[in-house]
């Protein structure tokens, strides 16, 4: 095995180029108990197991849905009950005592000898789906914590429009530039697995009070956890000093669109007609009469409005 692949495992440790085979036990239905009959064989499931990411390695269990899944019924000719062991297996192909003892190190190993014998053999049963992801290219309000992924249509966006590689592509593909030179190659259910394990973003509204002008300013702050009063005053830092406003109520708008459907469909509706409205050209100015809101100086330069004359 090529020493570069090896890391810096210990020698019985490094993964040899062998196979995962999994054992699959055809069961039938008999007085409503699922009872093993014949049939029972060997089942390749290297590349399905090497395609799960760590923390679903550690927790595969045998005669579960988990291993149940790495099996193709209509492949092996059986559409009745079931049961798959592979956690031993799993053990034996990295060596180990048991499944939480697997490291990263070694299931991308692992991963490169199966990349290179896919390349090497053509065998595109066993292939993987790689995406190119950057860290440094995400947003950081919105999704720093998982990057951007790579479209070759439409550059940096996210994991649904990324555009899939094969093996092949990605052992001769180069990488795209990014803003930190951080681009990578994760294989498709890694960035899935990713993407559900952050924390869910919600949609706040604030109400702001000030001590001397009349009135409550409303702020939306998208973000996992309540705002606190210092990230909602600090949206008017321009305008007061901190001392001088109140929280008077912050809302969760996320929940009240996810129980009530005409909330929902009204903040949609709103969404849709902001974007639309977004994509009228401003190259004609349009003489209107301004309204009092146009007309309002900030907090702290002057407590009332400015008369325009007409």
């Amino acid at each position: 095995m090529n020493s570069k692949m090896d890391g810096n495992l210990p020698e019985d440790r490094k993964v040899q180029e062998k196979r995962i085979m999994a054992i699959f036990q055809p069961q039938a239905w008999q007085n409503d108990y699922a009872v093993d009959i014949d049939g029972r064989t060997d089942v390749d499931v290297t590349a399905k197991v090497l395609a799960l990411s760590l923390g679903e390695i550690h927790a595969l269990s045998n005669d579960d849905y988990d291993t149940d899944d790495l099996v193709e019924l209509d492949a092996l000719g059986h559409n009745g009950p079931f049961y798959v062991e592979v956690s031993n297996q799993v053990c034996e192909f990295f060596c180990v005592g048991d499944l939480s003892e697997v490291t990263e190190e070694m299931l991308s190993v692992a991963r490169e000898n199966l990349a290179a014998s896919i390349a090497r053999t053509g065998n595109l049963q066993q292939a993987f789906e790689y995406v190119i992801r950057s860290k440094s290219e995400g947003q950081d309000d919105l999704d720093g914590d998982v990057g951007a992924f790579w479209s070759n249509e439409d550059g940096w966006g996210d994991l649904n429009s990324a555009t899939r590689f094969s093996t092949a592509e990605r052992m001769s593909g180069t990488l795209p530039l990014s803003a930190k030179s951080d681009s990578e190659w994760m294989l498709v259910e890694e960035a899935h697995d990713l993407i559900r394990k952050l924390p869910e973003k919600r949609l706040w509204i604030a109400l702001v009070e000030h001590e001397s002008v009349p009135g409550t300013r409303l702020v939306l702050i998208v973000q996992t956890t309540e705002p606190s009063d210092a990230e909602i005053f600090s949206r008017f830092r321009d305008e007061a000093d901190a001392a001088e406003l109140a929280v008077v109520g912050v809302f969760d708008l996320s929940h009240v669109v996810s129980v009530d459907s005409s909330s929902r469909e009204a903040l949609a509706a709103y969404v849709r007609s902001a974007s639309v409205d977004a994509t009228v050209k401003q190259d004609v100015a349009t003489a209107r009469v301004p309204s009092v809101f146009d007309t309002m100086v900030p907090w702290g330069l002057n407590r009332s409005p400015i008369v325009t004359s007409m």
